[in-house]
Order: structure tokens, then sequence, then C-alpha cells
């Protein structure tokens, strides 16, 4: 890989969408894009008139504003469908990730374990964390954090040799938001099927940016920045439990319970306790973690 200036250079005057970048006001150099984005002058237009519609029509808003407010949510999914693989009528955007994480993961999770990987982005694991709480779970317990060989990326292999049937859910991004490392999520989800376990990925730093498989090979859970389904077969949560059959390769604990709501809530249940379940990366002989990955 060419990483020359020269050679970026190029790649930027060779980029169809460098044009956009004369319809934003960054403040000077601006690297923090995938956390918050510079204001484009569309966007500045777009709240001012906004603005004045809310001054005008206060609530009336909601069904008289051009166009009506009520229907931002699946009009904008609509646009943005295309990019997480999806059909336009599948996909809504809404609420914060964070927000999306709590509502995917109370939907479909019972009693069971969760497996993530240390190098998450920290506020998935909040969630996750405060979800298992919410059903008498002790997280210690309860989430198997795949470690890291080298403090930059994370094995495959390591997450599908971290899955047993105590696991109800695996829960990954699809790229590492640090090191940009891409998962194969079709490979994930299949190991988290085998053992009956449901698959989620956090898609906040890759929709947009890397193609996602497309809506027959994708996961039967999947909540991307900012979304989540509004009908039974909403964005990347396949179809609603109930809904699905062994055919579609989705496990049968989730047929017990189809989406009760917009935050799935039932009633939380305790489960066995268990000893803390960390996984560690394998070690080569004389103990030393194993060799860093380039």
């Amino acid at each position: 890989m060419d990483t020359s200036r020269e050679h970026a250079r190029a790649c930027d005057e060779a980029d169809p969408l460098s044009a956009f970048a004369d319809r934003f006001d960054p403040p000077g150099l601006y690297m923090d894009g995938n956390s918050l984005g510079p204001v484009s002058r569309d966007a500045a237009r777009t709240l001012e008139r906004v603005r004045e519609e809310w001054r005008r029509l206060a609530i009336e808003g909601w069904t008289d504003g051009d166009p009506p407010w009520f229907g931002y949510a699946e009009r904008l999914g609509d646009r943005v469908a295309g990019l997480v693989g999806a059909a336009p009528e599948e996909v809504v955007v809404a609420n914060a990730t964070t927000v999306n994480v709590h509502a995917l993961v109370d939907t479909f999770l019972d009693s069971g374990t969760i497996v993530v990987n240390e190098l998450d982005f920290p506020s998935d694991h909040y969630a996750l964390r405060a979800q298992l709480r919410r059903r008498g779970l002790d997280p210690e317990e309860h989430l198997v954090v795949v470690e890291s060989r080298d403090g930059r990326t994370v094995e495959e292999a390591d997450v599908i040799d971290a899955l047993d049937d105590d696991v109800e859910l695996l829960f990954m991004p699809s790229v590492l938001y640090r090191s940009g490392q891409l998962f194969d999520v079709e490979r994930l989800t299949a190991a988290a099927h085998d053992h009956g376990a449901l698959a989620g990925f956090d898609l906040a730093h890759s929709v947009g940016v890397v193609d996602l498989p497309d809506r027959d090979a994708a996961a039967a859970v999947a909540g991307a920045a900012g979304g989540r389904p509004r009908r039974s077969r909403g964005g990347r949560y396949r179809r609603r439990p109930r809904e699905v059959s062994r055919a579609d390769g989705v496990p049968d604990r989730a047929r017990r319970r189809a989406v009760a709501g917009v935050f799935g809530r039932h009633a939380p249940r305790v489960g066995a306790s268990r000893r803390p379940r960390r996984r560690r990366a394998p070690r080569r002989r004389g103990g030393r973690r194993g060799a860093e990955t380039a």
C-alpha cells in the first residue's frame, strides 16, 4: 500500500465525492468526523427552516410541516437503507447509538450470556452491562470479554472459541473504531447460530464506509447507528422472532418472544450464577502472549 503524500493527493483528486467538501465549514483541520461531522451549509439551512416552522406552527408541525415532522424517521430511513443492505421500508433513523443498543438487546436478550471483545466502543459495554443487571444477572459472570492479543486487533478465531451453548448473544462491532479492523460479519454470525445464539453488530463506524452484507446474508440481529426496525422484517433485525423458522438459520431461542414495543419490555429473569468467564487470548510456550498481528 502506497502511503506517500503524493499518492494521498492523487486519491483525493480522483475521489468522485471530493466536490462535497465545499459544502462544509469545518473549524480548521478537522479529523473527528467519525464522532460528529462538521456542519454543512445544507444542514444549516434545513435547521433554520425547521426552526421557523416550529415558531410558526408549533405542535401542528408534526402534521403540517413541509414535510410533516411525524414521518422524518421513515423518510430518512428510506434514504439510508441502501447503506446497510436493507430495503427502503425496513429502516428508520432514530435515537442515539447507545439508546438503540439498549432497545435491541432489551428486546432479544432473555437470561443468557453475552460475548463481546475488549476493544469495543466503551458505551456499548455500558448498555450491555445495564441490560444484564436489569435481569438480575452479574455482568462479571454473564459478559464474556474476548481479549486482544496485541491491543489493537481481535482474532476472529478467539471470538468463535468463546462461544458455547450458554451464550445467548454475540455482540460485536463490524469494524474496530481504533484500528479499523474489519470483521467477517457473516462468519461470526454463522458461528453464533451454530451455538443457538443470536448475533448483533454495531455498524456505527462502517455504515457508508465499507460494503456490508446484503439483507439475505445479514445477521439475524444487527443495529446500525441511529436505526431500529419498524416492521416485522425491520432493518438488520431480519424478522421478528416469532416469524422465523429454523430453516432461516435463526436459533430456536429467538422465537420465544416477539418484539414487545419499542424497547421490548418484559419481566426480568434471573439466571444461574456462574464463575467469571473472561476469555483470554491463547498463550504461546513460555507464557508469552500471541505474536502481534500486523
